[in-house]
């Protein structure tokens, strides 16, 4: 059954000599007999038994179990070969504590795949005197009880071996003894080896026994059974000084031989009729029931005891239950409590951290504005077309790429019809009508000195907009318009001047009706419903720019019909209005009142008038008028020949100037610059055309704009009638909606595209700008936090498996294996990543849901701008989990590939 073959093994260390532990050992142990190791302490005796039960490694050799080598087994060989053949018994017991006995016996069992029901259990323990104590743990037993409880551990697995390491070492002797008369029965059966100091128990118990000193084979004995002196039928002589005399009538020859055997004894002699006192003699002498009495010879290959019936290899691979597992893991918890607190604080943190970043990199702009458009009682949104720079310019250019706001042209229009069927799309229309007959010095910057917006409704639209007329009419001719209340109310602050620049007094409705605005007739006022913090705001001068931020005012007024002019039919393309709209206010002109185009034909005629509607990107127009140089003005004179390429007319203007100077200073170095003002002449651009302003006046608003080249290269765009500044149309409550919302909610975008306008826009904006940017840095903190938990979390497991190594030992000397450990390990680590997870998804989003709440009665807009959902979780929960997986794997990689011994033995 086992056999041991040239075993060697050899303790090294750093700091002394090598210790051979066992020197070239070989022991053919058989199939069953009870076999005893004797020995000084450091013969080798416990070492014999813990390599051969695959507790502990050896340098040479092998062992063999029913024929198979152990020269190929690996550490999970070692294990299953534990599990299926071999029982131990420890000294110090080594139940596990956080079991009940039931459960320390069924482990064994589950270990092997079988069920451990109650009737196994119950059965083992009457077999150890222990019926009833199943539901007791281990600190409720006696150190009697506990050492029964190991055999039985050892015995229920119906193992072939029996390993005992001074079993009754923590014992009372008659307890003991209790435990070895168990061993002894056992033996019958099964090859039971015992590790002991006890030389009496041995001799008196043992079948075999083999004596070690410095790691070497002192003696192999085992015990022959010798037969009585039959003196007479009824006595016999055992060991030449020990009568036997059976129970029954004597006869005379018997009490002769007594007679004669007392006469001739100095000493005292016994003779008892006590069963329990003969008892003890026959086990004392060593007398078996048949009368015969051992003695020890010298161990030969026949005294071997083997099972009549051969053996087959056969190893069953142990897998503790997934409750137990978690069971140990769970009690683990309980090591280093303070610890554990502030690992999982500063977890949580990062957790949390992580959480409230991924909140904010999933920050919608698009579903935060469609929310806000489906919740807000405004349903009207605008859309501003902007085109972004980099589109335009290349690297030599120096221009930084961003958005621009443009004007949108009846294409744009179609396209948005053709497209979104569902809605009405208004355009909003570049009129610049002079709305400078009243005082403007009074107002905020809000009421500007011209209106730049016109709009032409149906009758539909004016209902479906809810724009009610206060008095008046609805403009119905072409000559006609509307204004708003609010433009109303600012004629009623600043008063009206006429086209004679006559001041009036406006103080009802009738004061204004009437009256004109550039040719175009008012007929009626009408109520766009701004509401009335708003309005007071815009039309006291007391306001401050913040104030109206904080109202939200540029939206608002965008959105709606607040300003501007209601035409009665829509406006006519003209080519006598046509506006250089630029982008900055910097480069802010008025009207143009004399526009025509430059071919690349010689012009002596500056009378031809051929209206240009738009501009490429490497098409410019000329301003000719007045050039504003060191507060001298420099008029240009009448047109009368040019070439057709920037240089000619470079050449060409330069010579009308007081000197050359003057062009290469102020023209052709200062206005073509890039957005930060940096210089760069590198700009390719055919002029197509030529403007001139229609006063003096409007020339000095911006001379120095006005001298230069307009071109959309530079971000300006020339916009006649028939060209928009924006469209304003309202959500329909269908699937269009979120379409149209998407599509222009898109802040990453390098493409031309609309942007939607509305009370939550410029929150929207700035807010994920703020967002990424907190988005990052949280992102930071939380993987600095989260390296730091791991290794907290990495180092209390460490602990806790430093608490947990003896019976992680007493684990693998059953038969579990090394990933039965990790699992134990990985419960405790998943179980506090849990917590984690729990606490830190709880914090996430009760912080989510109050800074949204906050944002709702603070703004007053329905948006959502931390968004808690499934990616959260997941990804809270995915880091938990691998922080949890990180922190059990590395610090239990190394127990559980230690040897069982010396995690029983809690060695380092």
């Amino acid at each position: 059954m086992l056999e041991v073959k040239n075993i060697t093994k050899i303790y090294h260390s750093k700091h002394a000599e090598d210790v051979v532990a066992l020197d070239d050992i070989s022991l053919n142990l058989g199939d069953k007999g009870l076999v005893f190791l004797l020995g000084k302490s450091g013969s080798g005796k416990s070492t014999v038994l813990n390599t051969i039960g695959g507790l502990d490694s050896f340098d040479k050799g092998e062992i063999i179990i029913n024929g198979k080598s152990s020269k190929d087994f690996k550490q999970k060989d070692f294990d299953a070969y534990r599990n299926t053949y071999i029982g131990f018994i420890f000294q110090e017991y080594n139940v596990l504590p956080d079991f009940t006995v039931a459960q320390n016996i069924g482990l064994a069992l589950e270990l092997q795949g079988k069920k451990a029901d109650k009737e196994t259990i119950d059965n083992i323990l009457a077999t150890v005197d222990l019926t009833g104590y199943g539901d007791r743990k281990p600190n409720q037993l006696s150190g009697g009880q506990k050492q029964r409880i190991a055999i039985a551990r050892a015995l229920v697995k119906n193992p072939q071996i029996i390993m005992a390491d001074e079993p009754t070492g923590a014992l009372d002797s008659k307890t003991g003894r209790q435990v070895f008369e168990t061993l002894r029965k056992l033996a019958n059966e099964k090859l039971v080896i015992v590790v002991s100091h006890d030389r009496e128990s041995a001799e008196l118990f043992a079948d075999r026994i083999i004596e070690l000193k410095d790691g070497r084979i002192l003696s192999d004995r085992v015990q022959k059974y010798v037969q009585p002196k039959m003196v007479s039928p009824n006595i016999s002589l055992v060991q030449n000084n020990l009568v036997h005399i059976k129970g029954g009538k004597l006869t005379l020859l018997d009490r002769q031989f007594i007679d004669k055997m007392v006469s001739t004894t100095n000493g005292d002699i016994f003779i008892s009729a006590s069963h329990d006192i003969n008892r003890d003699i026959r086990q004392s002498a060593k007398i078996n029931e048949t009368g015969q009495s051992s003695v020890l010879v010298d161990t030969t290959d026949n005294d071997v005891k083997r099972s009549n019936e051969p053996q087959k290899f056969n190893l069953i691979r142990g897998k503790m239950r997934t409750k137990d597992t978690f069971k140990m893991g769970a009690s683990s918890l309980k090591s280093k409590k303070g610890k554990l607190v502030v690992s999982v604080i500063l977890a949580i943190l990062a957790m949390a951290l992580f959480g409230f970043a991924d909140t904010m990199a999933c920050f919608n702009s698009a579903q935060n504005m469609y929310q806000t458009i489906q919740s807000s009682e405004n349903k009207n949104f605008s859309l501003q077309k902007v085109v972004n720079t980099s589109n335009y310019f290349d690297a030599s250019d120096h221009i930084s790429p961003y958005d621009r706001d443009a004007k949108s042209t009846q294409a744009d229009l179609d396209y948005l019809r053709s497209k979104y069927t569902n809605h009405r799309f208004i355009p909003v229309y570049n009129i610049n009508v002079s709305l400078g007959y009243y005082k403007t010095e009074s107002l905020n910057w809000y009421t500007n000195s011209s209106t730049s917006r016109g709009y032409y409704l149906t009758a539909d639209d004016y209902n479906k907009y809810n724009l009610a007329i206060v008095h008046g009419n609805y403009p119905a001719t072409e000559n006609e318009v509307a204004i708003s209340l609010l433009e109303f109310e600012c004629y009623k602050l600043a008063n009206y001047r006429n086209e004679s620049y006559e001041e009036e007094t406006i103080q009802s409705y009738g004061d204004i009706v009437g009256k004109k605005i550039e040719g175009y007739t008012i007929t009626g006022i009408i109520n766009t419903n701004l509401p009335e913090d708003i309005k007071t705001a815009i039309l006291n001068k007391n306001t401050s720019y913040m104030d109206l931020q904080t109202l939200n005012v540029a939206p608002i007024l965008e959105t709606g019909f607040h300003y501007g002019l209601f035409f009665g039919a829509e406006p006519k393309s003209n080519a006598s209005y046509a506006y250089i709209n630029y982008s900055s206010e910097k480069y802010s002109m008025g009207q143009v009142s004399s526009f025509f185009t430059y071919g690349n034909d010689i012009l002596s005629n500056s009378t031809l008038k051929t209206p240009i509607t738009s501009l490429n990107y490497n098409q410019a127009i000329f301003c000719f008028n007045t050039i504003k140089y060191n507060d001298t003005d420099y008029r240009i004179p009448d047109l009368e020949i040019y070439g057709s390429n920037v240089a000619d007319v470079r050449s060409q203007l330069a010579t009308m100037f007081a000197s050359a100077e003057i062009w290469d200073e102020y023209f052709a170095n200062s206005l073509i610059t890039d957005n930060n003002g940096s210089k760069s002449q590198s700009f390719d651009l055919e002029i197509v055309g030529v403007y001139a302003t229609a006063s003096e006046e409007e020339t000095h608003y911006s001379s120095k704009a006005l001298a230069g080249i307009a071109t959309k290269k530079m971000g300006l765009s020339i916009a006649c009638v028939g060209e928009f500044n924006s469209f304003i149309t309202r959500a329909t409550g269908t699937s269009q909606d979120k379409d149209l919302v998407y599509e222009c909610c898109n802040y990453e975008s390098l493409n031309d595209r609309f942007l939607i306008q509305n009370e939550a826009s410029p929150f929207l904006k700035n807010f994920y700008n703020i967002i990424k940017t907190t988005a990052q840095v949280f992102l930071y903190i939380g993987i600095f936090f989260a390296v730091f938990a791991t290794l907290l979390i990495m180092s209390f497991i460490g602990n806790s498996i430093a608490y947990k190594k003896k019976e992680i030992g007493i684990l693998r000397a059953l038969g579990a294996t090394g990933h039965d450990v990790y699992r134990i390990f990985t419960w405790e680590s998943l179980i506090i990543v849990a917590i984690i997870f729990v606490i830190a998804s709880i914090l996430v989003f009760g912080g989510s849901l109050a800074v949204n709440i906050i944002l709702k009665s603070k703004v007053g807009l329905y948006l959502s701008l931390l968004s808690f959902g499934p990616r959260q979780l997941g990804l809270i929960g995915g880091i938990c989990l691998l922080i949890g997986l990180l922190a059990s794997w590395l610090p239990t990689r190394k127990v559980s590939k230690m040897k069982p011994i010396d995690a029983i033995q809690e060695r380092k």
